[in-house]
């Protein structure tokens, strides 16, 4: 069991993202983005990967998660899989409105 802070990226499941190695993320940072819950850092070009080191969500611009903080993510760990067109934040939950 991996141990992890706020906001880290524990799981990537899209096996054809430059940054993936054995599923683990190694972009050092990632960014969510609006207007879904997708990881804007993906690629498949052959980036340099961050060796050793836990990625985490650099910035969550999904207002409507919540998980978002101001802009951050203080989910316990995330995971990243491919969604129907890219690569999404399986973590997301949607914030409840009261009204």
């Amino acid at each position: 069991m991996k141990l992890c802070m706020e906001g880290q990226v524990m799981t990537c499941r899209v096996a054809n993202c430059g940054y993936n190695e054995a599923q683990t993320c190694q972009a050092g940072h990632i960014l969510v983005g609006s207007p879904a819950a997708r990881c804007d850092t993906f690629t498949t070009k052959s980036p340099q990967k961050m060796k050793d080191a836990m990625s985490s969500v650099r910035g969550c611009d999904v207002s409507e998660c919540s998980f978002n903080k101001e802009k951050s993510c203080d989910a316990a760990g995330i995971t990243v899989h491919l969604g129907m067109e890219h690569p999404d934040c399986l973590t997301f939950r949607p914030t409840t409105h009261r009204d």
